[in-house]
């Protein structure tokens, strides 16, 4: 796990935190019109040159973090680790495309 998930290194409200930090960041760029480079494998959760893409680890520890979570929490827990299931459609498509 990499991006604000493991930069955090604590609860959902840590890792909000780290989400409003990168905001303030990335708004402090809105007026760069340089483009961005073409070999930048960095997504918001983290690299994605890796054997699996980020959102895989986030969704493998959600068990873990999710054991006898109620339901309300239980959703602040998904949405602060923010996974993202079409990373992980795209890369089972280039896995199956043999790329």
């Amino acid at each position: 796990v990499s991006g604000p998930a493991h930069t955090a290194g604590g609860d959902a409200y840590d890792r909000l935190l780290v989400w409003l930090d990168e905001l303030g960041r990335a708004a402090g760029q809105f007026g760069d019109e340089r483009p961005l480079a073409r070999d930048d494998r960095t997504g918001p959760r983290g690299t994605l040159d890796g054997a699996a893409p980020p959102s895989r680890g986030l969704l493998d520890v959600l068990p873990g973090l999710l054991s006898g979570a109620e339901f309300a929490g239980a959703r602040i827990v998904v949405a602060s680790l923010d996974p993202d299931l079409d990373e992980l459609t795209a890369a089972d498509r280039r896995e199956a495309a043999g790329v």
